[in-house]
């Protein structure tokens, strides 16, 4: 019995990291845009760049850490064939919790929106 506990503890850890290092993406297309080859490299822009491109989708993100936001922010704009992003300034969501006890506690999150570029298309 002492065995399963210290595994259902032990899972139940496993979880909780998992849930607070999460970060939720979705990829929104463009209209009438198609598709493109995965890219290797990514430039990122804070204003659009002054050289032709080509909008080709956008990126919304929620999670905890800018930088896990950013890092799967890079890696899913590389597998739509983004060769730049532009990266709009991020929004903090914070939710208030109240508890059984009365007591309250923040929930804290980060919200991006990076529009997809390409160049010479």
């Amino acid at each position: 019995m002492k065995k399963q506990s210290h595994v259902f503890f032990l899972l139940w850890l496993a979880l909780g990291a998992a849930i607070s290092g999460c970060v939720s993406t979705k990829y929104f297309p463009a209209q009438g845009v198609g598709k493109y080859a995965p890219t290797d490299t990514l430039e990122e822009f804070r204003n659009y760049p002054d050289r032709p491109h080509t909008v080709i989708g956008t990126i919304t993100a929620l999670g905890r850490s800018q930088q896990k936001i950013m890092n799967k922010i890079r890696a899913r704009a590389m597998k739509a064939g983004a060769h730049a992003i532009v990266v709009k300034p991020p929004a903090r969501i914070t939710q208030q919790f109240e508890s059984q006890r009365k007591k309250e506690f923040g929930k804290s999150e980060w919200k991006y929106e990076v529009i997809l570029i390409r160049f010479g298309d």
